[in-house]
């Protein structure tokens, strides 16, 4: 009897308004060394690296929706810190063709073109899009789109200053000590302007996507 196809998690991700920009050599200098730098940080949890198909476009197999979610707050965040805009999309994925190892290309499977449409919906402001495949409860993928997208909001919200304390706080994993004295500010005023960027809210809401894709993990293993 053949095997089921295996389940693993896409991860696909798009520059926002690239075209746009006024340094292209830098955005996609800056993005490349983002990709890369993600695909050295997560090794363990990808079974196919993050792979640039296009100038702008990049695409990765994980192993699980706990790792795709990790590896894109990862990304996201680097990428904010040097002011790129990326939009994502996480989807399970039966895959039907063996693990291409070296490039995350030419493999088939259900889910990847589902994935691929969520990411391309240009009219949704969402930079966090989820497809969690035909037997999920739809009312949580749409519990998780709603999360993504406070998130985006939250995070498009911040002025410069609350920007460089919210990064160096989530992305840099300093402590407000620090940042204080890097600064050259009291703690007082870090928090103060950590509040303002809506810390509370933002890592409530990480907290809840993390904990829903451990739970749809553990229901699938």
């Amino acid at each position: 009897m053949p095997s089921s196809p295996r389940i693993l998690v896409a991860v696909m991700g798009d520059l926002i308004a690239s075209e746009r920009s006024p340094d292209r050599a830098r955005l996609h200098a800056d993005f490349n060394a983002a990709v890369q730098a993600a695909n050295r940080g997560a090794d363990a949890a990808l079974v196919s690296p993050l792979t640039i198909t296009l100038g702008d476009e990049f695409q990765g197999l994980a192993t699980t929706l706990v790792d795709a979610l990790a590896l894109v707050r990862g990304l996201r965040l680097k990428l904010l810190a040097t002011d790129v805009e990326c939009r994502f999309a996480i989807g399970r994925v039966r895959l039907s063709s063996p693990v291409n190892r070296e490039k995350a290309w030419n493999m088939m499977g259900e889910g990847l073109a589902e994935t691929r449409d969520r990411l391309n919906e240009k009219s949704v402001g969402n930079a966090y899009r989820f497809h969690l495949g035909p037997d999920a409860d739809p009312v949580i993928e749409r519990l998780m789109d709603a999360v993504g997208s406070a998130l985006t909001r939250a995070e498009r919200g911040w002025t410069d200053r609350q920007r460089t304390v919210m990064l160096a706080l989530l992305a840099e994993g300093r402590s407000v000590d620090q940042l204080s004295t890097t600064l050259k500010v009291t703690p007082r005023a870090v928090y103060k302007i950590r509040d303002a960027a809506g810390w509370d809210a933002c890592s409530g809401w990480w907290d809840d996507l993390m904990a829903a894709a451990a739970a749809l993990d553990a229901r699938a293993s």
